[in-house]
Formats: structure tokens, sequence, C-alpha cells
């Protein structure tokens, strides 16, 4: 793939870039194209062409085809310009006929073609001019494309005249041809011996094909953009050794065609609260700390901060909020905040001025890691034994026929024994038996724990 060059950046060998500004075109004019000199330089012309300072167009200068001359005398412009095969070229002059009669004398523009030794191999020519009044001048045109071999063009024009009545003027040559060395865009391949990186301004391109500018440690060598030749290639690649790996954040190191950033996962925005009580909703990471729980921003858990998009809610502000949250989950896309008095439902979103406290209730839970998702419920380890959100919620006590009370008392015997022990309750849900897993390691069963 052909980038646009970039500073700084590690190219492997065979990597192409194109600049970041290409050249423009630029027109090339004859040489004395309208015999101003009243000669014929930087022209090659047959016997019987000859300069003139005067026309009768404007005053000017002319070339003129003697009478008598004979027939296909050509009259051929020493500026050779390259082409590249397929380009278009159009190209027209003036003539006079004068005094011959019509058909005596006749001349037309003509594109010739060269090989890459200046040898002639076609010349294409437009419309004939076989008479004309005495004086006036007409337009010869033509439009071509450079053939196959061809490398280099010349304008010029093939005139007539058998007559002996007096010579025929050629005069005003002109062409739309622009320096095919800046009409193509170019390429550059990278052609040093290993991977490197660039320098921190963009070199000098060479304008020819072959020719070659060192940017940093990268040598660039200029190429033709007349094709597109697809190649597979890794777009990153390691190098054969193990690269010396840099211990300071921010630095960096060059491996293959891969360079590895330090980087560290540690987050440094001082609203970050580093609590254990956490949980993810809305693309967002909410956490416990002290009386509020902080949000992160949106998609970017490492920014505490950004102004309407990172924040908290006031838990320490609603009803049961007097202690701090000791465990949150999620209850049907609401994020529920719990402490030892009871809980808070939140309705959260990505944009912080959608969040807003749905409900509250005096049913409490202080064991983050015993909360679990279950269906379409979420189960938590309260002071009384195993509750559902479901059921719980919507009853505003403990002590409803819920899913954990017929195994309360063996549930609160190990929950007295975990508290003993400083262990913490584990729980966890298991998806194809449809169970509510919960652990107590190393508990009054011994050190394998319990299990329900």
């Amino acid at each position: 793939m052909t980038d646009i060059w970039q500073p700084g950046t590690t190219y492997a060998p065979g990597a192409t870039v194109v600049p970041v500004t290409q050249p423009l075109p630029q027109a090339v004019n004859p040489a004395n194209p309208n015999f101003d000199d009243g000669t014929l330089s930087g022209w090659t012309a047959m016997p019987g062409w000859s300069g003139a300072l005067k026309n009768s167009l404007n005053g000017g200068g002319q070339a003129l085809l003697a009478a008598q001359s004979g027939t296909a005398i050509t009259l051929i412009n020493t500026n050779l310009v390259k082409v590249t095969v397929g380009q278009s070229i159009t190209a027209s002059c003036l003539i006079a006929q004068g005094k011959p009669s019509a058909g005596d004398a006749t001349c037309k523009v003509a594109l010739f073609w060269y090989d890459a030794s200046n040898v002639l191999l076609s010349s294409s020519a437009g419309n004939i001019i076989t008479s004309s009044n005495y004086g006036s001048w007409q337009k010869s045109t033509v439009t071509a494309t450079a053939p196959a071999s061809s490398v280099r063009c010349a304008i010029g024009c093939i005139g007539k005249n058998t007559s002996s009545k007096g010579p025929l003027g050629v005069t005003g040559f002109a062409w739309n041809y622009v320096n095919s060395g800046t009409t193509l865009p170019r390429v550059y391949t990278a052609t040093q011996a290993d991977p490197a990186k660039s320098g921190a301004t963009e070199p000098v391109w060479p304008t020819t094909v072959g020719g070659t500018v060192t940017d940093g440690g990268v040598t660039w060598t200029a190429g033709a953009m007349n094709s597109v030749t697809w190649t597979a290639a890794p777009l990153l690649k390691s190098g054969g050794s193990e690269p010396s790996w840099p211990t300071q954040v921010g630095l960096t190191v060059t491996d293959g065609t891969v360079v590895w950033a330090t980087i560290t996962p540690q987050i440094t925005d001082p609203n970050c609260p580093n609590s254990k009580n956490v949980a993810i909703a809305s693309s967002k990471v909410f956490a416990a700390d002290t009386d509020v729980v902080r949000f992160s921003a949106t998609a970017d858990p490492t920014d505490w901060s950004a102004q309407g998009d990172a924040g908290f809610l006031p838990f320490g502000l609603q009803t049961y909020g007097k202690s701090a949250p000791k465990a949150l989950g999620l209850y049907r896309s609401n994020l529920v905040v719990f402490n030892g008095d009871g809980f808070q439902m939140w309705q959260v979103d990505a944009d912080p001025a959608n969040m807003n406290l749905l409900d509250a209730m005096p049913v409490g839970s202080t064991f983050q890691q015993a909360l679990s998702p279950v269906s379409n419920d979420l189960l938590f380890l309260s002071a009384l034994g195993v509750r559902s959100m479901g059921i719980s919620g919507g009853s505003g006590n403990l002590d409803a026929g819920d899913v954990g009370v017929p195994v309360d008392p063996m549930v609160q015997a190990e929950m007295a024994a975990s508290a003993r022990n400083g262990t913490i309750p584990l729980a966890t849900y298991y998806p194809s038996h449809g169970q509510y897993w919960l652990a107590f390691p190393s508990s009054s069963a011994g050190a394998g724990g319990v299990f329900f």
C-alpha cells in the first residue's frame, strides 16, 4: 500500500510513498516558434526552407518554402521533449500558400516521434492546407498519442512546393505539451538495506525516474506512477531477534517494521478512586468512593475528569446513603449500589445528564464478590442470607419468601465463620444449569470451604 510520506516513520525496504505535494506540470514551448529573428534558429530544415523577418499576419517572422523545392520537405523543431507512450499532444501552425495555384504549394503541421536513441520512428500529420487567398493564413491542427517505443517528440511541418510562382509561408507553431516528467506523479520506493526512520522534514524529491534522495535513514528511489502493482506484504513484522526493551514510559524501540512504545497500565487520573467495588454499564466504569459513586468518561476507563462526561453519583445525599457503598451490581441495565443499610437503584447512561435515582430500599449488602446476575435478576448476599433483587426490591424487606430462605440457617452460620476467619464470600452464576453458586473459602467445614 502506498501512503503519503510521514516524518519520523519507520519504513522497511520496498515500502512506497508519494510526496505530500507533487510537482506541478510545466509547459514546454517549441524553440523560436514564430521565427521572430527572421532565421531558422531552433529548427532543422530540409533544403528549400529559409527564414524571413516579415509576414502579412502580424509583421513578425516566418519560414518560407521556396518555389519548386519539391515534395515532403520537412521542417522540424530542435526542441525534442520527453514523452510517455500513450501521452496525448495537440499541435498547430499557421500556413499561407502565397501566389502558387491551389494544390501546387501545400503544408500540414506534424508531430515527429523518436526512440531513446533519437531515431525517428514515425510522424502524425494534421489537416493539409492546399490553398488560401494571397496573404491569408490557415490553421493546420493535429491531435495524436505517443506510439509504442516513443521516448521523445518534436513539432514541425511537412511542406510541398512545385510551383514557380513563389514561396509558401508558415509561422505560429504551438502545442499543449507539458513535461511528462511532472505530468505523471512520482512514487518513491525505500531502497536502503534495513528498516529505517524518515527524517523530521520532507526531503527534496528527485523528479527523474531512478533519482535518489536520503531521508533520515531511508533512501528513496523515484519511479513513474504509470501502473498499479499489487504486492502482498505484512503490515507489521517483528525483527529476527528480540529488541532491547526500554523501561521508561514514552520511549520507543524499533523491531523490524514494528515500533513498540512503552506505556503503563496505571491510571494516573487523581479522580480515579482505585476501588475494588466496581461495575461496568453504559460504556462507563462505576466505582465506589467514600460517600459517592464515581464514573469514568464514556469508553475511556483511564479518564475520570472529563468535563460533561466523567463525574459521580451523589450516593451519600440520598436515602440509605449514610454509610459508604460496599457493593455495585446491575439489575435490568440499572446500577444497584448497596451499603449495609439498603440499596439505591440508578438509571445510568452514556450522557451524565440522563442519569437519575430510580428507587431506594432498606435491603442492604456488603459483599461485592457475592453479587451475580442470574437470568433477568440479581442475586446478592445479605445479612440474613441469599436474596434476589426482584423479590427483595419489590417487597422492601428481607423476610419475604425469597430464593435463599430454605438455606438461611446454613448460610448464616458460614457467614459468621467467614467473618471470624476474615475470608470473603464468593459467588458466580453457572448458566448451563441455571445455578447460583456461593462459596465460603476456608470456612467452618475445613480448608476446602462450603458451596451452595
